[in-house]
């Protein structure tokens, strides 16, 4: 039985994998926050953002994203973060296309990209 193997493909495709998610915990009085990806992409991604909260008693807080490119992404936020129970959480690809719905890049929908 030959136990070798070759895994050199799957090495080059984690290498290219265009899909990338990332979490940040908030602050009081965060009025903005930009997240960095891990790797940078080959052009600037479509960016899928969720402002979420531990409580639900926290009040709801609308973000829009202001800024891409091929390595970060920046959000505003409606209101000051009143607490440090929000999280701001995205998932960026150049895979996917985006599709609006409401206001552009409204943090609770899909956006595209702002070129």
């Amino acid at each position: 039985v030959e136990l070798d193997s070759d895994v050199s493909s799957l090495a080059a495709k984690i290498t290219t994998n265009d899909v990338q998610v990332a979490s940040k915990v908030l602050t009081l009085n965060d009025t903005s926050e930009s997240i960095t990806f891990g790797t940078e992409f080959a052009s600037a991604p479509s960016v899928v953002g969720s402002l979420k909260s531990s409580s639900a008693t926290d009040p709801i807080i609308a973000c829009q994203m202001s800024a891409i490119s091929t390595t970060a992404v920046t959000f505003q936020f409606s209101d000051e973060i009143p607490n440090g129970n929000y999280t701001l959480e995205i998932l960026a690809s150049i895979s996917f296309k985006a599709v609006h719905f409401g206001p552009p890049f409204l943090c609770t929908n899909i956006y595209g990209r702002l070129d």
